[in-house]
């Protein structure tokens, strides 16, 4: 590259963390403000875990897998996701990252 492309390509780039920090923040000023409840598990995440078994299997071993994560039908906690987060940062910078 040239340097006038470089120059371009690092004032691109300068542009694009200047603005991910301001929506970083934007993101989670309310979660500093008002914290959600602490996290106990920092494995896996239970929804994660699943048991790729039919579901005679499941059925059979019902008992012996009766308080494991994989085989419940467990909710998304609130406020954990990505795209939780991704909701969060304005939609004004959205479009313009679209093109």
């Amino acid at each position: 590259l040239n340097w006038a492309k470089k120059e371009a390509k690092q004032a691109e780039l300068e542009a694009l963390v200047s603005t991910l920090a301001v929506n970083s923040q934007l993101a989670v000023k309310d979660l500093v403000d008002n914290p959600p409840a602490p996290i106990t598990d920092m494995r896996r995440a239970d929804e994660h875990r699943t048991c790729f078994v039919g579901r005679n299997t499941k059925a059979s071993h019902g008992d012996a897998w009766a308080d494991m994560p994989a085989t419940a039908n467990l909710h998304v906690t609130p406020m954990t996701t990505a795209s939780f987060f991704r909701q969060r940062v304005p939609t004004a910078n959205k479009s313009s990252d679209t093109k």
